[in-house]
């Protein structure tokens, strides 16, 4: 449900609310765990961080992402 809303702040605009639900939405999984989550948590906080203007770390979540296997 809290990745739906970081969805939701992302499409809306909000990047600092979406970096910030897809932020603890991370620390709250298991390392191991749920792999689908993880990765589409991943992906709306790279995407966030590109809408706040953090290219750079956007490009290195982006990077690590298509390196891990699908």
């Amino acid at each position: 449900m809290e990745l739906d809303y970081a969805e939701l702040d992302l499409a809306s605009g909000n990047a600092a609310a979406a970096l910030e639900r897809s932020g603890a939405i991370l620390q709250a999984l298991p390392p191991d765990g749920l792999p689908e989550i993880q990765r589409a948590t991943k992906f709306v906080r790279a995407f966030a961080l590109e809408a706040a203007g953090d290219l750079d770390d956007a490009i290195l979540a982006l990077d690590e992402l298509t390196s891990e296997p699908p």
